[in-house]
């Protein structure tokens, strides 16, 4: 049977599934632990339809209730070990990563996009240097991060259009960029010279470059990034010492990934 892109207005749609999904993700998006009221608002929910999916997700055993507290359990994770279980790209990157954090002593990481957001599906990290604590798994907007802009500037006009449409353009910092346009023009320039370069924007004291990994037909399935401290690289010197040892990277995960 040949599959197809459905929307939530169609009538495939398994709209329970969705706010059973809605239901696991509240939690990584407000609190590990959270009472009905809380699950409601934050899904936008009746307080008796959260209940349900609650009790539900409990009886399946990834939601474990303490008193009016409901938290979700390890077994969450059976998902994120079936992904990359049967994932060749990140199997196949971290090798390289850890060969790409050992030369250049900071963290290393690929991601790939999943709607407005990239997830980080392989990670060598060295120290800690954001709030944030990233892993394997983690979510970030795309829009904001450089493994994130690498990929949306080789998306087609209108899907990256239709993109940056969804941005709020919260702020982080007085660095970040603050509207649709100036966000256009960056993706041209990432496009045009080939590496995305994100200077404090998310977080202060946190500057990454990205390079696009493409598959054998040199289409962008993934993004690679390092990212470190501005006291230690600045952007001079990340494009002039770390770009090229990056961009090798990216064509060895890219020459030795057969399913791609």
């Amino acid at each position: 049977m040949k599959s197809k892109t459905i929307t939530h207005t169609d009538n495939e749609f398994v709209s329970s599934l969705e706010k059973g999904f809605r239901v696991l993700k509240a939690f990584s998006q407000k609190s590990s632990k959270m009472t009905i009221s809380e699950v409601a608002e934050c899904t936008e929910m009746t307080k008796a339809a959260a209940r349900r999916y609650l009790l539900t997700l409990n009886a399946l055993g990834y939601i474990n209730i303490e008193g009016r507290y409901f938290s979700i359990t390890p077994k969450i994770l059976t998902f994120s070990a079936m992904y990359l279980n049967s994932d060749a790209l990140a199997d196949v990157a971290t090798p390289y990563l850890r060969d790409l954090t050992s030369v250049v002593h900071e963290s290393s990481s690929v991601s790939q996009l999943q709607g407005d957001d990239i997830i980080y599906i392989a990670r060598v990290p060295t120290q800690r240097i954001m709030s944030i604590n990233l892993q394997v798994g983690a979510r970030l907007p795309a829009w904001i991060t450089s493994m994130g802009r690498v990929q949306m500037a080789y998306l087609d006009n209108d899907i990256q259009n239709e993109m940056i449409k969804r941005v709020n353009f919260d702020a982080k910092t007085n660095k970040t960029i603050k509207t649709s346009l100036a966000l256009k023009e960056e993706l041209k320039k990432v496009k045009e010279q080939g590496y995305a370069l994100v200077d404090q924007e998310i977080e202060t004291g946190v500057i990454s470059i990205a390079v696009p990994i493409f598959n054998r037909n040199y289409k962008v399935i993934a993004g690679l990034n390092i990212a470190g401290s501005p006291s230690t690289y600045n952007k001079k010197k990340l494009v002039e010492d770390i770009l090229p040892i990056l961009k090798n990277t990216a064509e060895l995960i890219r020459s030795a990934n057969p399913s791609y």
